[in-house]
């Protein structure tokens, strides 16, 4: 009884858990075992200890572990889901929709074996080893709540395939975000759970999700006008909630439709809004990948050279800041690379197309979107510079 109320403080969705600490604590004292004395129950109430972050006092016992809670990823991710999308991959008649279906199956295996370790490391780091603070890890696991809905959204895609999903459905499944990066997330003063009224948090929960559908819908199936709409409703409702996070995100993705759909005029208003909030909020590696972008926008597909060219030492600053990432240096490499080719620079667009192709296939792995991106870039980059035979 005792791990069934365990384990519903920790579900991964917020609307999973309990939905108050009063209903929590009375779950608690209708065990049998009667396992949590009066003082450990009023000095979780003193810690504010909230549903999303259940730490119970005892988890320090290396014996007992309350994140050790079973394989919650099961229900996302399990046997009939795989079989579901191998028989719409199938369905497609694409000749090749077999091996699709099991280059990306193996990869979401890895994903969510890396989701479910990554989880229970960062909740120990808390309730067992006691080395970051309960606010701290509401960000942490909020930002495993956000990878989650992104491989729930892709999961939907693939479950409806067409041709155009499953051509690009391995590069896809490799594009989903690293659970790793949560055990990194910093506080930047954000609302969290703990200062944040239900119906707000309500909200915001239902934007992610959405922003999460329109992502998987240009990864998955490159449906990039489909989700322009989805992702304006995102940015206007994020505006009035005056969420800037959610707000830095979904300009950021709203930018990426746009300029797939023609409109760099409205690519550039977003990233440029986009790239204010990232410094506002002190996120480094977001604003260092919005630099990057607005630098290929502007400097490669409106020619304007100049004004990008100005804008590489800012993305510079703030590769810095975010700690020398080879991911945020691969990105920032590929736009000079473009900028470079633009300009007719043969042997320096060979250079930085190089570099970029090298450091995102260290960093990100030879599947991932946008090392497949630079190789093609870096191979176009050489045929202009006549070497073919490379």
């Amino acid at each position: 009884k005792l791990h069934k109320v365990l384990a519903q403080g920790l579900r991964p969705h917020a609307t999973e858990r309990w939905p108050s600490m009063d209903l929590l604590l009375a779950a608690l004292q209708r065990d049998p075992a009667r396992r949590f004395r009066r003082g450990a129950l009023v000095a979780l109430a003193l810690l504010g200890v909230t549903v999303g972050t259940l730490g119970v006092l005892y988890a320090r016992d290396p014996a007992v572990d309350v994140c050790q809670i079973g394989d919650e990823m099961l229900e996302h991710w399990n046997e009939a889901r795989a079989a579901e999308i191998r028989a719409a991959f199938a369905a497609t008649k694409v000749p090749y929709a077999d091996d699709s279906a099991t280059g990306a199956i193996t990869r979401l295996d890895e994903w969510a074996a890396s989701w479910q370790a990554e989880r229970v490391e960062v909740c120990q780091a808390t309730w067992v080893r006691g080395e970051q603070s309960a606010e701290l890890l509401d960000l942490r696991m909020l930002c495993f709540d956000r990878r989650m809905q992104d491989f729930d959204a892709l999961l939907d895609v693939f479950a409806q395939a067409d041709a155009s999903v499953v051509e690009r459905s391995i590069t896809a499944a490799h594009g989903l975000a690293d659970p790793s990066e949560c055990a990194s997330v910093r506080d930047r003063g954000e609302a969290s759970a703990r200062t944040m009224d239900p119906e707000t948090r309500k909200q915001i929960d239902a934007l992610s999700v959405e922003l999460s559908r329109a992502v998987a819908l240009k990864s998955a199936a490159g449906e990039y006008e489909r989700s322009l709409p989805l992702l304006r409703g995102v940015v206007g409702a994020a505006r009035e909630l005056h969420d800037d996070s959610m707000l830095a995100q979904a300009l950021y993705e709203l930018a990426e439709s746009q300029a797939q759909t023609h409109d760099g005029e409205g690519a550039e208003a977003s990233l440029r809004e986009a790239v204010v909030l990232a410094a506002r909020l002190d996120d480094s590696e977001q604003e260092a990948k919005i630099w990057s972008r607005l630098m290929f926008n502007v400097g490669y597909a409106q020619h304007r050279q100049a004004e990008a060219n100005a804008w590489a030492l800012a993305a510079d600053a703030a590769i810095v800041r975010a700690g020398e990432l080879p991911e945020l240096r691969a990105r920032l490499e590929g736009s000079l690379g473009a900028l470079r080719f633009d300009e007719g620079e043969s042997q320096a667009a060979v250079d930085h197309y190089g570099r970029s192709f090298e450091l995102a296939r260290s960093s990100l792995g030879e599947n991932h979107p946008y090392t497949v991106r630079a190789l093609g870039n870096y191979g176009i980059a050489l045929a202009r510079a006549e070497r073919h035979e490379e």
